[in-house]
């Protein structure tokens, strides 16, 4: 996979080991306006959040590790919201005059939402590292980044 940038040779002192390409790649037509780093296999200079990488800095393989993890806590977190806000919709008639449940309603909601639009945006970028793309990169594509902007802004 290759990172663009203007220059990958850039002094020892900015690259660590002292090296070009963050040492997981390697610099190409590294003396024209159109030098590049073309990482090593498991290595990406793009990610999310991360547009204009300047070198091979991305692990793919702990990036696909953290999305998983965020995609098993959203389905945890939507099962357990989902079964709380049928339980007070279930118990809502005995208790409706006690604000809290109101107050419960929508919190439990929003939890339901929020845990949703996380696993939309885990199942979106698993089948990136499946297919080897990077289609679904937040910052980038403008549904991806909306829906995770709004599953952080209602968690």
């Amino acid at each position: 996979m290759a990172t663009f940038h203007e220059d990958c040779e850039y002094s020892s002192f900015l690259w660590p080991g002292g090296r070009n390409c963050s040492s997981k790649g390697s610099c190409v037509n590294p003396s024209s306006d159109h030098a590049y780093c073309s990482c090593d296999a498991g290595y990406s200079g793009v990610n999310d959040f991360n547009l204009k990488s300047e070198d091979c800095d991305v692990q793919l393989g702990f990036a696909k590790f953290t999305w998983v993890l965020l995609l098993a806590f959203s389905i945890v977190s939507y099962l357990v919201g989902l079964v709380h806000l049928l339980l007070l919709i279930y118990f809502k008639r005995s208790y409706r005059h006690n604000p809290l449940v109101t107050t419960n309603l929508a919190y439990y909601a929003l939890v339901v939402a929020s845990s949703l639009l996380f696993i939309l945006v885990g199942i979106w970028k698993l089948s990136d590292f499946r297919n080897q793309t990077n289609e679904n990169v937040i910052g980038q594509n403008p549904a991806v980044t909306l829906s995770f902007s709004f599953a952080v802004f209602f968690w």
